[in-house]
């Protein structure tokens, strides 16, 4: 049997955390080179893990996790390559960690309120 593709894995993942109503989805080391759009039909998702993968953007419908708390984007072994964070992410305004680090140590910044938020 063939090797899934990690598009492939991440839409399985995606599809089982719809199915089973999970509040945290793990998409990390799955050398991912773009998210699923897909992502954004998980409305009741709290925590994402996106690190460790080739990404270089995240999708619009990342607009639609509107009660993620948590988003990790890089981290010791990173190869996500993100030339800014999308305007998108202003919209998930419950966010309370961002984890940016793609070196050693991951350090995951405190988002401030902020009135454009």
């Amino acid at each position: 049997m063939a090797e899934k593709k990690p598009e492939e894995v991440a839409l399985e993942r995606i599809e089982e955390a719809l199915r089973t109503g999970a509040t945290e989805l793990d998409l990390s080391k799955l050398n991912l080179s773009a998210l699923p759009m897909e992502i954004g039909l998980l409305i009741n998702i709290t925590s994402l893990d996106l690190s460790n993968n080739q990404l270089t953007f995240l999708p619009a419908e990342i607009s639609q996790l509107t009660k993620l708390k948590k988003l990790i984007l890089g981290g010791m072994f990173s190869t996500n390559q993100y030339a800014t964070l999308p305007v998108e992410i202003s919209r998930l305004t419950n966010l309370t960690s961002l984890g940016t680090a793609p070196q050693r140590r991951t350090r995951r910044t405190k988002i401030q309120r902020h009135p454009c938020l």
